[in-house]
Formats: structure tokens, C-alpha cells, sequence
């Protein structure tokens, strides 16, 4: 996989990728900027993989996350990813019986 978007516009604020970049990095030039992104901001130690939460509830200016077991955290900014692309899931189409593979 390739970006289909330049390298200048996908970085993040104020981390521009590499001056060597190519235009549009591949999917391991990618793996390495976010790795390195990581490395400069300290970011997975906040990342919490496969937790059910129960309630996202804004104090002040920060955010109070309950988790499903009952433990909870306060975060500056959040960002909850659903997973929506787990599963496949298409909508059924009129007609798509009649389309050989």
C-alpha cells in the first residue's frame, strides 16, 4: 500500500515526515513515521487496546473514562476507535447475484 495523499498533507502538525520521504510513502515508510511520532510524544503508554468502556464523561476540560470493569482514568484529549472495519459488512445490493466473480 501507498498513500494516495502526500506525504506533506497526511503528517501530523508540527512532525513533518522525513526530508527523504518519498512523495507518497509506503505502508512500512508509514509504520516507521508513526513509530517515530511515537517515540517523540510518548504516545502507545496511553493507548488502551480491546477495553469495553462503559461511560466517556466530560469534567472541566478533561475526560473521565469508566471502563466496563469499573476502573476509570481522566485524559486530556480522547479518541475511542470503534473498529467498524473488524467485520466486513456490506449493505445487500439489488442485483449482485447476477455478477460473476
Amino acid at each position: 500500500m501507498h498513500l494516495n495523499s502526500e506525504n506533506r498533507v497526511t503528517a501530523y502538525a508540527g512532525f513533518p515526515f522525513r526530508p527523504d520521504a518519498p512523495l507518497h510513502p509506503d505502508h512500512k515508510q508509514v509504520c516507521s513515521y508513526l513509530r517515530s511520532y511515537d517515540n517523540f510524544f510518548g504516545v502507545m503508554p496511553q493507548i488502551r487496546f480491546g477495553f469495553r468502556f462503559k461511560q466517556v464523561q466530560l469534567q472541566g476540560a478533561q475526560w473521565r473514562i469508566t471502563l466496563a470493569d469499573g476502573c476509570d482514568k481522566v485524559f486530556d484529549p480522547v479518541v475511542i476507535g470503534s473498529g467498524h472495519q473488524n467485520r466486513l459488512a456490506h449493505p445487500e445490493r439489488v442485483g449482485q447475484d447476477s455478477y460473476a466473480p
